[in-house]
């Protein structure tokens, strides 16, 4: 499967992270939440009008802005 940006994901599909791109106290910011490279997310939710989107890390819920979802980039899982 592509490389995509994480928003394109759908509710519900899994994904690997490939790439944030973002300085490096954003890259650190994310880090903080579990977000990094090689880390496989599940998208549970996003809302309409630039709201944020909710991802499954490690068993735990994290909402991160529709503006920090698009500097991640991510490969789908094919088991979806």
């Amino acid at each position: 499967m592509g490389d995509r940006l994480l928003t394109e994901l759908k509710k519900g599909e899994s994904a690997e992270i490939i790439a944030v791109d973002g300085g490096a106290g954003f890259q650190q910011r994310l880090s903080s939440l579990g977000v990094v490279q090689g880390k496989v997310i599940k998208k549970l939710s996003t809302l309409r009008m630039g709201g944020p989107v909710v991802l499954l890390i490690d068993r735990a819920q994290v909402a991160i802005g529709l503006g920090m979802a698009k500097k991640i980039i991510v490969r789908k899982l094919c088991n979806d």
